[in-house]
């Protein structure tokens, strides 16, 4: 399968961050700066594969957001936001921060200290469960849908208040040197796709698999889990757990 088609999903999760921060390189100007209080303040959240990842750290996204104008802000220089001890003060010159890993089912800490010295907390509870793709699983043989209509079964953690999204899922042909080969393809990424219940689900990936051919291909699927936890000392927070799974398979008629 070619390499270009394991493109990395912390990449595209963050490059409307990325733009954002060419915009402000290209046009010279300074980020907004924010002299507000944590209560006036949303604070945007997305933990890369907490679910998936095997290392002892996790990949977080933060951005900070004037809750009055929406309008994305930076904090003063003698401010700074930790998560679990770990530095990850927004800045529009770094993309994504480390943070030590929780398990499902524990919590992350952030703590932000605005100028004055005012510190205020945020916990962020990881919902119990895990993220996983049930059927195709690797190495299974799939035969190229007739009815141009793929069942994918998966499973995700059910939080206790909020919501899951399936937010892109792939079925690619593998074998780009065979014409055609056109992969099948739901939703964008970095973009919020279609709420499912948590738990286990079936999405049905319709498309045109006749550009399909059998050989080496895979399945793959994006699911986002949102909670919006309410012990925090910030206007609003909004957080995201966004983890990817994959099964290389071989396509058959």
């Amino acid at each position: 399968m070619s390499p270009a088609s394991h493109r990395s999903r912390s990449f595209w999760l963050v490059l409307p961050v990325l733009a954002i921060a060419l915009a402000i390189w290209a046009c010279g100007s300074t980020p907004a700066v924010t002299h507000k209080a944590a209560p006036q303040l949303r604070l945007e959240i997305t933990f890369t594969a907490q679910y998936t990842g095997n290392t002892d750290i996790v990949l977080v996204n933060v951005k900070l957001y004037d809750n009055e104008t929406n309008q994305l802000v930076f904090a003063p220089a003698d401010a700074h936001l930790t998560c679990e001890g770990a530095d990850v003060t927004p800045d529009y010159r770094k993309i994504l921060w480390e943070c030590p890993r929780q398990p499902a089912g524990g919590a992350y800490h952030f703590v932000y200290t605005d100028e004055h010295g005012t510190a205020t907390s945020a916990v962020i509870p990881v919902p119990k469960g895990t993220v996983a793709l049930l059927a195709p699983r690797p190495g299974d043989k799939v035969v190229i849908p007739a009815n141009n209509t793929l069942d994918i079964r998966y499973r995700t953690p059910i939080p206790p208040s909020g919501s899951v999204s399936v937010d892109e899922v792939r079925a690619l042909c593998g074998d780009t040197t065979r014409s055609p080969c056109s992969d099948v393809t739901f939703g964008q990424p970095f973009k919020t796709g279609t709420t499912v219940p948590g738990g286990d689900g079936v999405f049905q990936l319709t498309g045109d698999f006749s550009s399909i051919q059998p050989g080496e291909g895979s399945v793959d699927i994006t699911v986002g889990v949102h909670v919006s936890p309410s012990q925090n000392g910030f206007a609003r927070v909004d957080v995201t757990f966004t983890d990817s799974v994959a099964a290389p398979i071989t396509w058959t008629r």
